[in-house]
């Protein structure tokens, strides 16, 4: 009964629908790269929109779904605490960052693949659904194996934007302890008079060869933020746009000095 009333206030706040934003779009024409973003006030009064329909496609979340699945393997105590590592089995994994030990800060800041496999296989596919379910995260589908990553899983930049609007509030159906530590976990960098947490992902599989920047911006001075943006990466020099995008399109807006 808490998660559905919890969607639904989460749902209301998100009613604010705007017309597209041709500001926001130039930042993807100037780059000659196809993609969609929102911005909105974690109050859901004021939002910005380029490309709602592409807002409202479902994609595979990539290293996103790492968010619910670090709250998940707190709640169906996958790991005993967040502070827990566990250890490298020696396998080399073609990246430095992932051949060692990790904690589940460590395994998100690195999108640690071996990780959040063994989190996976540990919490169990009737545990995943229902924590997706309960999170509302896209259309909760899982599967064997990385369903996050071009497999069953698919999720929108709606519905990204409302379950890390829900986070920010920290009313999420989970303990508000592991919503903090999460949050905490996704801290990018400080601003004056806040921060920017938020999370990448790169999902190089056709037929979307997609990536994401979604997180929240803290800010005294403009209240609190939440950004989501998708954008079709196919060369590799692209994947740097995401994050120049959305720091752009902040700037644009007022929301970052």
């Amino acid at each position: 009964m808490r998660s559905v009333l919890v969607l639904l206030v989460v749902l209301s706040l998100w009613g604010c629908r705007s017309d597209e934003d041709e500001t926001l779009g130039k930042l993807f024409f100037s780059r000659g790269v196809q993609g969609g973003m929102l911005l909105i006030s974690v109050d859901g009064s004021r939002a910005y929109r380029w490309n709602t329909a592409r807002l409202d496609t479902r994609f595979s979340p990539g290293a996103l779904f790492f968010m619910p699945a670090y709250l998940t393997a707190l709640a169906e105590k996958a790991v005993p605490d967040a502070e827990h590592l566990e250890s490298w089995d020696g396998t080399e994994h073609g990246l430095a960052e992932w051949n060692r030990d990790h904690s589940l800060d460590s395994a998100i800041r690195w999108s640690c693949d071996w990780f959040w496999l063994r989190m996976s296989n540990r919490v169990g596919e009737a545990a995943w659904a229902r924590k997706l379910r309960d999170f509302a995260y896209g259309d909760g589908k899982v599967g064997p194996g990385a369903f996050w990553n071009g497999g069953a899983l698919t999720i929108s930049a709606e519905e990204q934007g409302r379950f890390l609007g829900a986070l920010y509030r920290e009313a999420l159906p989970v303990r508000r302890e592991f919503q903090q530590h999460l949050k905490a976990a996704l801290r990018l960098r400080e601003i004056p008079g806040g921060a920017i947490y938020g999370k990448t992902a790169w999902i190089p599989v056709a037929p979307t060869r997609h990536g994401w920047f979604a997180g929240f911006v803290e800010s005294k001075a403009r209240g609190p933020w939440v950004f989501v943006l998708n954008l079709t990466i196919v060369k590799p020099f692209q994947s740097a746009f995401r994050q120049e995008i959305v720091y752009d399109a902040l700037r644009l807006k007022g929301i970052l000095p």
